[in-house]
């Protein structure tokens, strides 16, 4: 499940702040833990200022980075189709 930040209810106190907090902060790790499913938004374009590890799917007609549609990793100075 995707992390959705909660709003802050009020408080009385410093101590019911840090509980509701780590209690937060504790959702927001489970949500890195496991991943079922990526989505990927389709790209028309390259991204601004790629850097290494950058997954994108590339739309292959309006931006093709080299081997047409599909997903495509960054990797030190150019886009390889993964």
């Amino acid at each position: 499940m995707p992390y959705r930040p909660e709003q802050c209810p009020a408080v009385a106190n410093v101590d019911e702040l840090r509980t509701w907090v780590e209690a937060e902060f504790r959702r927001l790790a489970q949500s890195f833990e496991v991943v079922d499913n990526i989505r990927y938004n389709v790209l028309y374009a390259a991204p601004a200022g790629p850097i290494a590890g950058l997954t994108v799917f590339a739309d292959g007609t309006t931006w093709d980075p080299g081997s047409g549609r599909g997903l495509y990793e960054y990797r030190t100075s150019s886009w390889i189709k993964l």
